[in-house]
């Protein structure tokens, strides 16, 4: 069985991020990832939950370190990997082109915002049901890394509603 220094290194690739790219969303140094990949050191308690979220996995599937976990990754996803892996995304940018007015609505919102509605969207009436918009997937090129437009929903005025990370 491998351990949890193999099993984060190919996680890690497999999203095609970089050490330093997951140290940044981790908010530790690309020496931390390093040491954690060669098992010179182990993770912080801490660290574990958001290591854990970060690479998809339970906390309980990152330290028995079993690549089984990794093959039921998804594959390819809509929109493309930050031009920096050290990238963090940062807002998600609602673009509404409506073809009555000249100009879009473009919504800039912050991550924490969204990840607060994605707790709550089911119990919002109206929006559980609203299934154009998958707040799972969302959240998962968010969690991923992803940038550009991950998401373009058509409303029923001739309407686009562009979902884009930045």
């Amino acid at each position: 069985m491998a351990g949890i220094g193999s099993f984060v290194a190919e996680a890690r690739r497999q999203r095609g991020w970089t050490q330093e790219g997951l140290a940044a969303r981790l908010g530790v140094s690309a020496q931390a990832v390093s040491k954690w990949e060669t098992e010179q050191s182990m993770p912080d308690v801490g660290m574990l939950r958001p290591l854990a979220e970060a690479l998809d996995c339970t906390v309980d599937e990152l330290l028995q370190g079993d690549p089984a976990v990794l093959k039921r990754t998804p594959g390819a996803l809509v929109g493309s990997r930050a031009a920096s892996s050290a990238h963090v995304t940062t807002k998600v940018v609602v673009r509404v082109e409506d073809p009555q007015k000249e100009t879009p609505t473009v919504i800039t919102v912050p991550i924490g915002l969204v990840r607060f509605g994605a707790q709550i969207w089911d119990r919002i009436p109206g929006l559980a049901e609203a299934s154009e918009i998958d707040m799972e997937a969302l959240m998962d090129h968010i969690a991923r890394g992803l940038v550009g437009e991950v998401m373009r929903v058509e409303t029923g005025e001739s309407g686009v509603v562009v979902i884009s990370l930045e």
